[in-house]
């Protein structure tokens, strides 16, 4: 009974950490992918500064 309940919480807890796991892969996909729009418009943004300021 013990051990039946034992395989249980782990199968349990395995599903979870899985779950987890690709949830938080989906998460920081998405987070990567927003940091390189940022940091790829304020480079745009920087980059239409610096030549507005030289001409």
């Amino acid at each position: 009974m013990l051990g039946y309940f034992t395989d249980d919480v782990l199968s349990f807890i395995k599903h979870k950490v899985i779950h987890a796991q690709s949830k938080y892969a989906s998460y920081s996909s998405l987070m990567r992918c927003a940091v390189h729009r940022l940091c790829f418009t304020l480079f745009n943004y920087v980059n239409a500064a610096l030549s507005d300021r030289s001409n």
